[in-house]
Formats: structure tokens, C-alpha cells, sequence
């Protein structure tokens, strides 16, 4: 079995895109979870053909 969320990401999320888009962000996307201090971060990595700058997006709870 393939986990490719790390055990943490929730299915939510789907309900904002169309299925199309659900398998571009799935297949274009690797998924991995590391831990600070006592926190687990999930982390989803879309890898850019060439080069680009580096975006990092804050989600969930924390935003708010």
C-alpha cells in the first residue's frame, strides 16, 4: 500500500476542484510530513520543470 499523504492529509480539500484537476494535482504533486518539536507538518511538493521561484503556503487552521 502507497500512503501518499503520510497518514495526516484529509480528502477535504477535493471538494474545492473538479475531478480533472484532483488527478493534474495528485499526479504533479509528492506528498511528505515532518515533524517540529511535538508538531507533524504535512507538506505537499510540486516539483517545477524548470527554474522558478520557491513559494511557501501556509494552510489549515494556522491562517486563520
Amino acid at each position: 500500500m502507497i500512503v501518499r499523504d503520510g497518514g495526516l492529509a484529509d480528502e477535504y480539500w477535493k471538494q474545492y476542484y473538479t475531478p480533472d484537476e484532483i488527478t493534474e494535482i495528485v499526479d504533479s504533486t509528492t506528498t511528505t510530513t515532518i515533524i517540529s518539536g511535538n508538531f507533524p507538518i504535512h507538506m505537499r511538493l510540486y516539483a517545477h520543470p524548470h527554474s522558478a521561484p520557491t513559494v511557501v503556503m501556509a494552510h489549515g487552521m494556522l491562517v486563520y
